[in-house]
């Protein structure tokens, strides 16, 4: 971890804010959430890491390129540099790309989790559990009742944090409907 560490110090203050910043996406991630973190600097920055041996290239999946952490380890002790409010930022903004992505590409369960897991990594549990849900119910309605498990719980724990952290149950004037299904949803995917 200590070389890991100094060799990001090595890198010069640009290389390594990009470097940490891109880090919040996970191990692997598409270069348009790496424009919404640094914004027009990503493509240099991007091709510099990858020249280091920082980043790996995956090419291109859906008209957007792909890249990788070189090592799990070099992903997670970039993100351990981050101050807790800048990895809370940091998420907030992919959040809100991906909310539009979310808009042009579809509700896809997998793109809604992700969705939920960066508002709930960004501390905004009122917006996570919302997409938690619709990937479960998504989830359910594919025969995918693992993954649907797993986020109505996940769904579940965020609805109890907006509940404890605000005193009311987290859920707007529309949104009453959501309450029993989030209680019982978990309990029938379960047992299915």
């Amino acid at each position: 971890r200590r070389i890991l560490s100094a060799g990001i110090d090595a890198l010069g203050p640009q290389a390594g804010a990009a470097l940490t910043a891109f880090s919040v996406l996970g191990r692997e991630f598409r270069s348009g959430a790496a424009l919404c973190l640094i914004g027009e600097g990503a493509p240099a920055a991007i091709s510099s890491l990858c020249k280091r041996g920082m980043l790996v290239d995956l090419g291109e999946e859906r008209q957007e390129r792909r890249y990788l952490f070189a090592h799990a380890l070099l992903q997670e002790v970039a993100y351990g540099v981050l101050l807790k409010r800048d990895k809370c930022a940091l998420h907030a903004s992919v959040a809100e790309y991906l909310e539009t992505r979310l808009q042009q590409d579809g509700f896809d369960p997998a793109r809604l989790s992700e969705l939920a897991w960066h508002y709930s990594r960004a501390e905004k549990p009122e917006n996570a559990w919302p997409p938690y849900y619709r990937a479960g119910v998504k989830a359910a309605e594919d025969w995918l009742l693992a993954f649907a498990a797993e986020q109505l719980r996940h769904a579940r724990e965020g609805f109890e944090r907006c509940q404890w952290a605000t005193g009311i149950d987290g859920i707007g004037p529309g949104g009453s409907h959501l309450k029993n299904p989030l209680e019982g949803g978990e309990t029938i995917v379960n047992a299915a």
